[in-house]
């Protein structure tokens, strides 16, 4: 018994050192559970950060116990006020004992999604005043390629970029165009005005059909025609303007499409292998919509990445896009599910505890999962507690959304 209670005051004589960090600057990443090593910025691992890392790698082994024939390897990312770190698991190919490490590349798979938004309200800032500019309200019949035919149903041209970075444009999840290896901004503009409405009796199966645009309705094809209307507008491949606005500003090194990194032979060396099936088995499995697509799921991140991306929205790095979080983390209009809201591509769940009936302010937990064919990952934080985590996996069958919400409720 003596013992216990002296563990359990060490264990919150570190939680508190954790909450109100007084000389802890940095991260000590680990590349196993309770193996810690030198983290990239050379500090050594501090009280706190062991402590907490220690809880961490206790969350991820009871994920690792509940489905072990699909883990193979993750990177996770922590923050939590001003301590930071990473921890690695497993390994980087089934049968390898490569570790992940911090620049390991990984598919993110629907993260892309606040991406895209991130773009968007970059763009929204730079150009809003101008004619040729964008903004919220701005109509996909304004960048329509010359030749589309906005028949039959011509009034969806009047669809806004804000409906379709807040899910609310009534485009199903996938077209056939939008996600095929063949799809281009052409075809599918042409695609968009085509689409049989939920209401039409020749509709066979609802989800293939135009819906309610003034309900939440998930759909990666809206966010892909977002993402290319941007490049029709500003005469540059959506993935250049994500490079000039989004990732140079914030110095991420990895952070772009998938086929970009398969084109230099230094980064396609530190992309992970992904895996499928039961039990999982590695898979170079690609998304059909890419490279089409790259805006709603094609783009891919390392953990360092995902770390910059982290901190930015937590409003922790000194960056010229730090305007852009208000714009980008105010609810925006209803979420996926009740009582929750979306603000640019980011779900919006209160905090339990918080908003009507609790006689508490709202708090909001921010999120974005993401599977590719052979990834699945996921990120969350909540800014009234200053604490993010983001978990990137190499096996599409191994679930992270769960791991990732229990390991900020330890950051709470």
């Amino acid at each position: 018994m003596k013992r216990i209670k002296l563990f359990g005051m060490v264990y919150l004589l570190s939680l508190a050192f954790i909450l109100f960090p007084g000389g802890a600057r940095a991260a000590a990443p680990s590349s196993g559970v309770g193996s810690p090593n030198q983290n990239p910025n050379q500090f050594p691992p501090t009280v706190p950060v062991i402590a907490l890392a220690a809880a961490v790698d206790a969350q991820v082994k009871d994920a690792i116990d509940g489905e072990p024939s699909q883990f193979i390897g993750i990177t996770v990312g922590v923050v939590k006020k001003d301590v930071s770190f990473f921890r690695f698991y497993g390994t980087t190919q089934k049968g390898l004992s490569n570790t992940p490490d911090q620049n390991s590349i990984f598919e993110i798979g629907s993260v892309s999604k606040v991406l895209t938004a991130s773009l968007l309200a970059r763009l929204i800032e730079l150009s809003s005043a101008s004619i040729y500019g964008v903004g919220f309200t701005s109509r996909i019949g304004d960048f329509l390629p010359l030749g589309t035919v906005t028949s039959p149903y011509p009034e969806r041209k009047d669809i806004t970029l804000d409906q379709l970075v807040t899910q609310h444009s009534g485009l199903p999840k996938n077209t056939n165009n939008s996600h095929s290896g063949s799809g281009s901004y052409d075809v599918v503009c042409n695609e968009l005005f085509q689409i049989l409405p939920q209401s039409s009796a020749s509709c066979s199966d609802p989800d293939d059909c135009m819906g309610d645009p003034t309900a939440y309705r998930y759909s990666n094809a809206g966010f892909a025609l977002l993402g290319r209307a941007l490049e029709h507008r500003f005469g540059k491949s959506y993935e250049a303007l994500f490079a000039e606005h989004i990732a140079a500003p914030l110095g991420t090194q990895h952070m772009r499409s998938r086929d970009e990194i398969d084109a230099s032979p230094e980064e396609s060396k530190l992309m992970v292998m992904g895996h499928n099936g039961f039990p999982a088995q590695p898979s170079t499995g690609r998304m059909p919509g890419w490279p089409f697509e790259n805006p709603s799921g094609g783009m891919v991140a390392s953990g360092d990445d995902m770390m910059k991306f982290l901190k930015w929205n937590l409003g922790k790095a000194s960056s010229s896009l730090n305007s852009l979080l208000p714009m980008l983390q105010t609810a925006r209009n209803s979420g996926m599910k009740p009582g929750s809201m979306i603000g640019m591509g980011w779900e919006m769940e209160p905090k339990k505890g918080t908003g009507p009936g609790t006689g508490k302010p709202v708090s909001y937990d921010y999120y974005k999962g993401g599977s590719s064919q052979t990834m699945q990952n996921f990120i969350i934080f909540n800014r009234d507690d200053d604490a993010g985590v983001f978990v990137l996996n190499n096996s599409v069958n191994f679930r992270v959304n769960n791991l990732a919400q229990n390991i900020l409720e330890l950051l709470r």
